[in-house]
C-alpha cells in the first residue's frame, strides 16, 4: 500500500532507477495488486503520487493491478512491457511514459499491451518526450478532464485499441 510504511514517508509502493541490466536481464514485476491514497489530488499541486514509478531502467511487468490511487505507473526513460494488467480507480493519469531507454545507438521500446485502464480525471495513457510505444489491444476509458491518449514529441504505434467513453 503507497505511502503508509510506518517511518513517515510518503513515496510509490515501488520506486526504482537504473534498474535491470539489459532486456535479458529487467527488473521483473508480476503478479502483484497496489493499492494507494485514493484522496490525493492530480497535478503539480496535488499531493497525488505513481503506484509505480520506474526511470531509467528495463521493466517487464505483468499481470498487475492499481486501484485506489491518485497516479497509476510513471515510466521516465524506460523501455521493456506492460502486459495483461488491469488499472482502474486510479484519478489522475494511468500510464505515463517519458522518454526511451537506449543502449548505444539502439532506441529500446516499450510494449504496452493487453491491458485495461481507467481513470478519474486524467488521460488512461500519455507518451511525452521522445518515448517510443507499440500500444496495442488496450481497453481505455475515464479522462473526465483530458484525453484517452495524449502524445507529444513521441512515437506511438496503437493497434486494436477499444477506446471510451472518454470525458464523462
Amino acid at each position: 500500500v503507497l505511502g503508509t510504511d510506518g517511518q513517515g514517508w510518503d513515496a510509490s509502493s515501488i520506486r526504482a532507477y537504473e534498474a535491470g541490466i539489459g532486456i535479458l536481464s529487467t527488473l521483473r514485476i508480476t503478479n502483484s495488486a497496489f493499492t494507494g491514497n485514493p484522496q490525493a489530488e492530480c497535478g503539480t499541486q496535488g499531493d497525488g503520487k505513481s503506484s509505480i514509478y520506474i526511470v531509467d531502467s528495463y521493466v517487464d511487468m505483468d499481470t498487475l493491478s492499481i486501484s485506489q490511487n491518485a497516479y497509476g505507473i510513471f515510466l521516465k526513460g524506460t523501455s521493456g512491457t506492460l502486459t495483461n494488467s488491469n488499472i482502474a480507480g486510479v484519478n489522475c493519469n494511468g500510464v505515463d511514459t517519458n522518454g526511451h531507454k537506449s543502449t548505444g545507438t539502439i532506441d529500446h521500446v516499450l510494449h504496452v499491451n493487453n491491458n485495461t485502464i481507467t481513470t478519474g480525471e486524467g488521460a488512461p495513457f500519455t507518451a511525452y518526450d521522445a518515448a517510443i510505444v507499440e500500444f496495442n489491444d488496450n481497453t481505455i476509458s475515464g479522462a473526465s478532464e483530458g484525453s484517452g491518449i495524449g502524445v507529444r514529441d513521441s512515437t506511438v504505434i496503437a493497434n486494436r485499441n477499444v477506446i471510451g467513453p472518454i470525458g464523462k
